[in-house]
């Protein structure tokens, strides 16, 4: 025998955040990442690094541009 009168769970209500939200939210990710990461790519690299036109320094630039940010997300 059915419950007819039973009530339909109730779904959490979403509230989406706007463009301008998520602007900022990039926005301070970006800051943060970029305080975490200078300083340890210029105790790898020095400040050199920072005035290079190359785009790949080696196997340890990999991992600081791109393992880290993917594992602090």
């Amino acid at each position: 025998m059915s419950n007819q009168n039973a009530q339909p769970e109730e779904q959490p209500e979403y509230e989406y955040a706007g463009f301008w939200l998520r602007t900022g939210a990039c926005l301070v990710d970006s800051l943060f990442f970029s305080l975490i990461l200078l300083p340890v790519t210029i105790t790898f690299y020095g400040t050199d690094y920072l005035l290079s036109d190359s785009l790949f320094r080696g196997p340890v630039d990999i991992v600081i541009n791109w393992v880290v940010p993917a594992v602090l997300t």
